[in-house]
């Protein structure tokens, strides 16, 4: 199903087919069939949004529920559609970039920052026939396309928060791009009786190259980013407390035309080097992977097929040397096939389909698959798909040790999911209606206890829900409404923790001339939580939070709590209150 009617061609909905919509969705690099109209997705496009950190980002979709641990530049977590936060996987235009020395496998979000992209896609469900382990929950991709203008922006706002961003495409082509981005904040106390204020600095840049030989068209991206955050400790201040991360990405990718179809190469790198300073104490936390993918599409008016080979090779290396005392040096590869093919059957249905067979080092063998069908009649599509995932573990859960006690266990098996959802598209004159209902079975999920972990072998951890989403438009005002219901236990019927059960995005944007506003609503329910002093599990109680834009051509102003909610989300975690934020952007 798709939502892209945020910011892109709303009353063109009605004119795209089905199969347009799932080969014709991406720019050029991006043509493997992955068959968005039978299942759950949305763009955002971020030259429209103020947030560069990609947890503040994914506050418009309340299906990817992050939870930051504090204030910006702080750990967050992603909990999509009620999975696990270590269930979605993040890429950038299709590569993973996994950090494979965290302990369990979760990718922090406060760590990311988009400046460099152009918009996000969000998939909903399973996509391990695509991209391989890790995919249960969701996909998050980070997209780059061809820019033709030139823009600078600053902006100052609360906490001394200071941005800087430029960036630069030239050559006769416009086939070079360079950019730089700055961010700075004194902060606000992580601890929310605190008085220290906890910032961040982030030092970001990008170059990217486009260019075609003989049949062959490819880009080079390469982006390097650095930032320095303070932290606290549990429940006090902590006055010399920080982390460094630094994370660099380099990409190839080429499409090439052949009498076979269009082959797309994907080579890649990425390195994450995180360390944790505490007085005299250093943890450090590095990891690398090495990509190489390789597919063959085939496709005309009828038919499309994808047929690829991928392979990676990572590592795991990290070192505790203070009281808490933990190491591990590990590495590992997987190769996987993979099949994906959509088939329009006639007119009205679309029949896709798709097939991986993964092989770890550490992990063996894994079988994924998914198929689905859509149905479409006027401004009607509905939609229906099962599909499988799948989840390693992580290096530090099979292989870690500390001093106090701990000691991994090498004897885990991957956790297993099956997806089921039943969605609907109705494509209104000024705007669309979208509905999905879901349920996600997750076997065999890893979980802590008797200083080890261990597989959940007793049952099955249940994920149930629904998506909607209502966005139109009447005369200069578009309205914006996302909501999700999330239900998610494991196999003992308890809550799993951090996840709300409702969630409400809302809004509109009022446009005239040069001028708009743009008021909005951010609700999460009732959820359970662990006390972060007792470590009992507490119940937290809903809360509506209120942010305001506004902007004359290139100026804007952005409030965040508009109504100066001062709370702890999660608890313990200080959130603080009202923020606002003036920038001016140039185009030139």
């Amino acid at each position: 199903m798709k939502k892209l009617i945020i910011i892109l061609g709303i009353l063109l909905a009605n004119n795209i087919s089905a199969l347009e919509l799932t080969l014709n969705v991406n720019y050029w690099l991006q043509e493997l069939t992955e068959t968005y109209t039978v299942h759950t997705d949305e763009y955002i496009y971020l030259d429209n949004d103020n947030d560069t950190i990609l947890s503040d980002v994914l506050e418009s979709s309340p299906s990817f529920n992050a939870v930051r641990s504090g204030p910006a530049g702080q750990q967050t977590s992603l909990f999509t559609r009620g999975t696990n936060s270590n269930h979605t996987l993040v890429t950038i235009n299709g590569s993973p970039i996994t950090d494979h020395s965290t302990t369990n496998g979760l990718t922090d979000l406060g760590l990311i920052n988009t400046n460099f992209a152009n918009s996000l896609h969000l998939v909903k469900g399973p996509m391990s026939t695509l991209y391989g382990a890790n995919a249960v929950g969701g996909v998050i991709d980070i997209q780059t396309e061809k820019k033709f203008i030139n823009t600078l922006t600053a902006s100052y706002g609360s906490n001394s928060k200071t941005k800087f961003g430029f960036d630069s495409n030239f050559g006769d082509q416009k086939e070079f791009n360079i950019g730089i981005y700055t961010e700075n904040s004194e902060g606000i106390s992580i601890y929310p009786e605190g008085d220290e204020s906890d910032g961040y600095d982030l030092l970001s840049y990008n170059f990217g190259y486009r260019g075609s030989l003989n049949e062959t068209d490819y880009e080079l991206i390469f982006l390097n980013t650095e930032q320095e955050t303070d932290l606290d400790g549990s429940g006090a201040d902590d006055l010399d407390y920080t982390a460094n991360t630094k994370f660099n990405f380099f990409q190839l990718k080429s499409n090439t035309d052949s009498k076979y179809g269009k082959i797309n190469l994907i080579v890649d790198h990425n390195r994450w080097d995180r360390d944790y300073v505490n007085g005299t104490e250093v943890d450090t936390y590095d990891s690398s992977t090495s990509h190489i993918k390789i597919v063959d599409t085939f496709k005309n008016h009828n038919f499309s097929n994808s047929i690829g080979l991928d392979y990676y090779n990572y590592t795991a290396k990290f070192n505790n040397t203070g009281s808490y005392n933990s190491s591990v040096d590990k590495k590992a590869f997987q190769s996987g096939l993979f099949n994906n093919t959509d088939f329009k059957i006639s007119k009205n249905i679309l029949l896709s389909g798709g097939l991986r067979i993964d092989e770890n080092s550490r992990h063996g063998s894994q079988d994924t698959y998914r198929i689905g069908t859509s149905y479409t009649i006027e401004n009607i599509n509905l939609y229906t798909s099962v599909a499988t995932a799948y989840k390693n573990p992580t290096m530090y859960e099979m292989y870690g040790a500390d001093s106090y006690g701990y000691t991994g266990n090498s004897d885990l098996k991957p956790e297993t999911s099956l997806n089921r959802e039943l969605g609907i598209k109705y494509s209104l004159d000024n705007g669309i209606i979208t509905a999905t209902v879901y349920e996600t079975d997750i076997k065999d999920m890893i979980s802590y206890g008797n200083s080890t972990y261990s597989n959940d072998s007793d049952g099955i951890s249940k994920m149930q829900g629904v998506d909607i989403g209502l966005n139109y438009e009447i005369g200069n005002f578009y309205f914006f409404n996302s909501y999700a219901h999330v239900h998610a236990v494991n196999s003992s019927d308890t809550w799993l923790k951090r996840r709300p059960h409702d969630l409400l995005y809302s809004g509109f944007k009022y446009s005239i001339n040069n001028l708009w506003i743009k008021p909005s609503i951010n609700y999460y329910g009732v959820h359970s939580d662990t006390h972060s002093s007792t470590y009992a599990t507490i119940q937290v109680k809903e809360r509506t939070l209120a942010d305001l834009s506004i902007g004359y051509k290139g100026l804007s102003i952005d409030i965040k709590n508009v109504f100066d909610d001062k709370y702890s989300r999660p608890h313990g975690y200080n959130q603080g209150g009202l923020e606002a934020e003036i920038k001016y952007e140039m185009f030139f």
